[in-house]
């Protein structure tokens, strides 16, 4: 079993192929050390010229900032401090001071946007499981919440096998192989958020509340 990325070793052996999506913005990635405001709710923040900003815990002490500017701002603010990050970002988040404070723009670095479907997940006893099999856009907050489901299956999957209650094969075609309709309704809901969030009408129509179990 491999689960190590999208550069996993045997993805190729597996024979496993994806496109990815393109799209008109990029992402920069920073940790921070936890603050009250990112310890009381993760918190996304939107702006109709293509920004975002998304605060979030990764540890009791420690949190993660993911920002997203156009893809032809991304040297001017980030390589050549042309653009003032913090006070750009501050026109449009608004509860999240105490994080802004703490950004230093050579601290960010780059986190691609990989977002993608593959096919297939296994070959022979050799199965590739997370990031390497599907990736949506992290917009949608539910990739790990995913693969851990996935992993789930695949161990009820093992457990029968070695027990004898069925052949590996059968069972990943039945049971494992059938999640890349579950991956896909993710990468395509994550795309549409994706695709819309500068125009908050239709930001707000592609969004379901019930995907994220927030507030709305």
């Amino acid at each position: 079993m491999d689960s190590s990325g999208s550069g996993a070793g045997l993805r190729e052996f597996v024979g496993s192929e994806h496109d990815d999506n393109r799209y008109h913005h990029v992402l920069r990635m920073s940790t921070i050390p936890m603050t009250d405001s990112i310890a009381a709710r993760n918190r996304l923040y939107f702006d109709s010229r293509g920004w975002f900003a998304y605060f979030y815990p990764v540890s009791a002490e420690r949190a993660r900032v993911f920002v997203g500017v156009p893809r032809e701002l991304e040297r001017p603010v980030f390589d050549e401090h042309g653009i003032d990050l913090k006070g750009r970002l501050s026109t449009f988040v608004t509860q999240s001071d105490d994080a802004i404070a703490l950004l230093d723009e050579d601290r960010f670095t780059p986190a691609p946007v990989a977002v993608f479907t593959s096919k297939p997940y296994h070959r022979d006893n050799v199965i590739l499981l997370g990031s390497v099999v599907f990736s949506p856009h992290p917009m949608t907050g539910q990739g790990m919440s995913y693969t851990l489901e996935d992993a789930t299956v695949l161990a009820q999957i093992l457990a029968r096998a070695y027990d004898g209650r069925g052949n590996l094969e059968p069972l990943l075609q039945q049971q494992y192989q059938v999640r890349r309709s579950v991956h896909n309704d993710l990468v395509e809901y994550g795309d549409a958020l994706a695709r819309s969030y500068h125009d908050r009408a239709a930001y707000l129509s592609a969004f379901h509340t019930s995907r994220h179990g927030g507030d709305g």
